[in-house]
């Protein structure tokens, strides 16, 4: 299964008659590979290039235990007490979701905080409260008016409500719906069901402009991490998991030490501290870059998160890295910065499919999942033993495709047409072998309605139909 590095030179073994300057040929080729692998991918739906997860959803929530104290003018809303323990996933439940205060007026929640010396929630809206000045009330609802998707989501191929994990009733698919129609027919936000919801929207991926911010470090003294040099980044991310690009990379050297602290710069505000900031709303996330020996790109792993709850700080350590080396973050590679995409369901969903007691309040949480199948953004080929996740047998069309950019770049078409000609050819192979379907509706003629020789069983007669762009 060739990698990253072996691909590179399967290229340079085409280029004998199409010479490229070897001082910037390295990121050249790789910028190819990666535009020629992503435009394969996304080419159109396939068997390989598609992820199913159970996404979690939630009752709208309230609490006659916990008072908010809403100001008139300020994004700052203080609870008297932990909306809900750490265990019970609050930033998960509540960043993200809309708040009804004491004015009747839905505020989105960007951001949750803790105040640490009293153990207290501190809310982060996305608007100044416009309501009476120091508004004290336990007569406030959080609603999940919407559902974000995955970072790497780029299609959704369908919306459903099986009964696994969880045995339920409601299941079935849910109808997409265009957003001008839901925008013409107007649905009533504020109607609710515990039972499988009808339709859900789409929305529009959102993205997130670069905050300006830069790490800094401090190296605690002691035994664990060798000497050498360490390389971090951050990026910025809001309520949706809409992330930025890179908006810095920061270089340690160190002799041995315990651990490496990594900060935001100095006279940034984070954590309560900078609970009043606009800045408040977003969270940063730290990374690990890992550099291989005679490799000028970075491979980027999630290492912690500043701004989210109590974290001011993230702490690097052996046992950080030897996670990174074992693999127990390949799930948290940064997938460069590709917004967010999120739906609304029509009625919103409120049921709870299982309550589990919360071990430190003895509570029942809500459990409740809804079935997500969408069309996926690979990993960058950053790393020369990165391997392409199509299938080993097409490999060589990423191969093709580079070339007939690099051949057109360089002056001989005629190869381009060659590597083009070669592309399109073993391309309808590949759709042949792995093409997958559209979540579509398809309106067909009498002659091909529903019913027929199936119905004595149960199920529709569908004709086969073949998408082809």
């Amino acid at each position: 299964m060739p990698n990253l590095a072996q691909i590179r030179a399967r290229i340079k073994n085409q280029l004998s008659y199409t010479p490229i300057p070897s001082q910037s040929q390295g990121g050249y080729l790789d910028a190819v590979i990666n535009e020629a692998y992503e435009s394969i991918w996304t080419s159109r739906p396939y068997t390989f290039n598609i992820k199913e997860i159970e996404k979690r959803y939630w009752p709208d929530f309230t609490s006659s235990a916990v008072t908010l104290t809403f100001t008139q003018g300020s994004i700052l809303v203080e609870a008297s007490a932990l909306l809900l323990p750490a265990t019970a996933n609050p930033v998960e439940r509540f960043v993200g979701g809309y708040i009804k205060g004491p004015d009747e007026i839905y505020y989105r929640i960007e951001n949750l905080l803790i105040n640490t010396s009293t153990n207290r929630h501190r809310l982060i809206l996305g608007k100044a409260y416009l309501g009476s000045d120091a508004a004290t009330s336990t007569d406030y609802t959080i609603i999940q008016r919407f559902h974000y998707l995955p970072q790497d989501t780029i299609e959704i191929m369908d919306v459903s409500f099986p009964n696994f994990p969880i045995a339920h009733s409601k299941r079935g698919k849910v109808t997409s719906i265009p957003r001008r129609t839901e925008v013409r027919v107007s649905f009533n936000e504020e109607q609710s069901t515990t039972a499988r919801p009808r339709w859900y929207c789409p929305y529009s991926k959102e993205h997130l402009d670069l905050v300006p911010n830069s790490l800094s470090s401090l190296v605690n003294a002691g035994v664990g991490l060798d000497a050498g040099t360490y390389n971090f980044g951050v990026s910025v991310i809001d309520c949706t998991g809409a992330e930025s690009g890179m908006i810095d990379i920061a270089t340690v050297e160190t002799g041995t030490c315990e651990s490496i602290t990594l900060r935001l710069g100095t006279g940034i505000r984070v954590g309560i501290a900078g609970a009043t900031d606009a800045g408040s709303a977003f969270q940063y996330k730290v990374y690990y870059a890992l550099q291989r020996p005679n490799q000028t790109t970075y491979k980027f792993f999630h290492i912690g998160t500043i701004n989210s709850q109590d974290s001011e700080m993230v702490t690097f350590d052996n046992d950080a890295l030897r996670d990174v080396k074992v693999g127990n973050k390949q799930d948290e590679i940064w997938v460069q910065s590709s917004g967010s995409k999120k739906i609304q369901f029509f009625p919103r969903p409120v049921g709870i499919d299982k309550g589990l007691a919360a071990p430190s309040t003895g509570g029942l949480p809500a459990v409740s999942y809804f079935h997500l199948r969408y069309l996926y953004k690979p990993l960058p080929l950053v790393d020369d033993y990165d391997v392409p996740s199509l299938p080993e047998e097409f490999h060589h069309l990423i191969i093709d495709r580079a070339l007939v950019e690099i051949h057109a770049k360089y002056g001989n078409d005629n190869a381009s047409l060659v590597s083009e000609r070669k592309f399109n050819d073993r391309l309808k192979k590949l759709d042949a072998r792995y093409a997958s379907e559209r979540d579509i509706l398809l309106v067909r003629s009498q002659s091909q309605s529903y019913g027929g020789r199936f119905r004595g069983m149960g199920f529709p007669w569908v004709p086969v139909v073949t998408y082809t762009g």
